[in-house]
């Protein structure tokens, strides 16, 4: 991935599940448990559906190299007129030390990468953006979309139980609207629930999936009557911190950060420490006049009017962030549709348990121990799978810190609930018998995990309510933690030790301090 791509992925939290991109299938044609009769439908996580702009003659728009346009990332980004538009407030800046007008050349090259993106003042997108969708079952759809479907949720297994007959795949912009969103899954539910006259439907809600969740079961309670199985896998049921942090402008700006590890996490290989370097050339409040106009110009801009975006904000966040760009009369109608998500984001456990006393098979997949990615203030306060924190994704699970065992005078509910080492008590969780925990699991690489991917399918796919002492999957799961990557670039690799010399060497305090004399 380019660097400029990954980092503006990073920045807005849409890689939230790249990793189920990756083909894995299981291969099983048979179970020894009970299989549930009732179809089931997938609701993939973000930027996991074709989304295309068309011309006012129903023709695709395509662009200088013949590909379609996206919503996201736009196709055809002229990289070198971006960085020709902001040159010369650059120089200007690194010679006279003080803000040339570059903050403001960065505000204007985001408008202009995102300007495909615009939206109207009820949070639905000026342009004619359309999804490539998938309607019929996978045994219906064409090879092609079938090829898609398998390569983007490693579910081939779940068809061999089941039957691509009765597998579905719901297909839905990312950065649409997202009541109209739901009201489409809503609709195909009962659609699916008609055609196989089946006294259930089975829902996989993955990672942004599980804010459709949310906002179905708060807008639409009667589908308590038609759901049978429900997997939220590493589902964003309380957003995730870094788009609360991000929405709320709470980047990650202390010197160690800003100057040793958040590009070179962001931006693999030596674009990371270039970038490292340059910002040292600049004084601190350069950059953080910078950092300030890449908020204004994503959230504040365009961002902002997105309602689906706005599923990411945790509950605890939402108020302070709807205050920042929300408050202007021009935006009431968006502002209404966020205020009604909000309240289907704090009533989510007690609308999930509700579920389940309703006899609706509710289970939670979750990940710990990882640490968020390094550009939000949220990074070294909350245990994670580097995209979605683990309170989020768990349905309310207590935790301590990466690597950071609970308080010694922290009383468990139920002390069998808690993890083997200390970290986690899923005992505060809303389904503490039907929640499963992977520890040191990345989210962005779930897809490849096949123990995660075969418990989703036993899990939707049983006749019966399984629980954490009913499968051979434990309620704790832990796996060796990642290695580091071999063979680096020979100059990232110069300028990572030359980096990390003098952060050992000075300390984390004579660190910050050395830098300081650039600021």
């Amino acid at each position: 991935m380019k660097p400029l791509r990954r980092f503006t992925a990073v920045l807005l939290t849409l890689l939230l599940t790249v990793g189920l991109l990756a083909p894995a299938s299981v291969t099983a044609s048979a179970a020894d448990y009970a299989i549930d009769p009732n179809p089931t439908i997938l609701i993939h996580g973000i930027l996991q559906s074709d989304v295309y702009l068309y011309n006012t003659d129903g023709t695709q728009v395509l662009d200088s190299n013949g590909n379609p346009i996206q919503n996201f990332p736009p196709a055809d980004i002229d990289v070198g007129g971006l960085l020709a538009k902001a040159a010369l407030p650059l120089l200007g800046s690194l010679l006279l030390q003080c803000d040339i007008g570059l903050s403001s050349a960065v505000r204007a090259c985001i408008n202009d990468v995102l300007s495909v993106m615009q939206y109207d003042d009820e949070g639905r997108h000026i342009n004619d953006f359309r999804v490539h969708s998938t309607p019929n079952s996978l045994a219906d759809s064409s090879a092609e979309d079938k090829a898609y479907i398998y390569g983007t949720l490693p579910m081939r297994g779940l068809a061999d139980l089941i039957g691509e007959e009765k597998l579905y795949f719901y297909a839905y912009n990312s950065f649409g609207n997202l009541h109209d969103i739901v009201e489409e899954l809503y609709d195909m539910i009962l659609r699916v629930q008609a055609e196989h006259q089946s006294e259930k439907v089975n829902l996989v809600p993955i990672s942004m999936g599980g804010v459709l969740f949310n906002a179905l079961i708060e807008f639409h309670p009667d589908v308590a009557d038609i759901l049978g199985n429900v997997v939220i896998t590493i589902g964003a049921i309380n957003g995730s911190r870094i788009v609360g942090d991000l929405f709320t402008n709470k980047l990650s700006t202390d010197d160690v950060n800003l100057y040793y590890s958040m590009f070179t996490s962001l931006i693999k290989g030596y674009m990371g420490h270039l970038v490292n370097l340059l910002l040292r050339l600049l004084p601190k409040r350069v950059v953080l006049n910078v950092f300030d106009a890449v908020v204004e110009g994503l959230v504040g801009d365009v961002l902002s009017k997105c309602t689906m975006l706005w599923g990411l904000v945790p509950a605890e966040d939402y108020e302070e962030a709807s205050a920042m760009w929300l408050s202007d009369p021009s935006r009431a109608a968006i502002k209404a549709q966020t205020d009604a998500y909000q309240e289907a984001r704090v009533n989510a456990r007690a609308n999930i348990k509700a579920l389940q006393d309703q006899g609706v098979h509710v289970y939670a997949i979750s990940e710990w121990n990882w640490k968020l990615y390094a550009i939000v203030s949220s990074y070294d306060e909350v245990n994670s799978d580097g995209i979605i924190d683990m309170n989020s994704t768990s349905l309310g699970a207590t935790s301590g810190y990466v690597d950071t065992p609970l308080p010694e005078d922290y009383v468990p509910s139920d002390p069998e609930r808690v993890s083997p080492d200390g970290i986690v008590d899923a005992g505060t969780g809303t389904l503490p018998l039907h929640t499963w925990y992977f520890k040191n699991q990345n989210h962005e690489a779930t897809g490849r995990c096949m123990p995660i991917i075969n418990l989703v399918i036993r899990l939707v796919s049983s006749a019966a309510y399984e629980d954490v002492t009913t499968t051979e999957w434990g309620q704790f799961t832990e796996f060796d933690p990642v290695p580091a990557a071999a063979d680096p670039d020979i100059l990232e690799t110069i300028l990572d030790y030359a980096d990390r010399f003098m952060y050992h060497f000075l300390g984390a305090k004579g660190y910050s301090e050395f830098w300081k004399l650039w600021m």
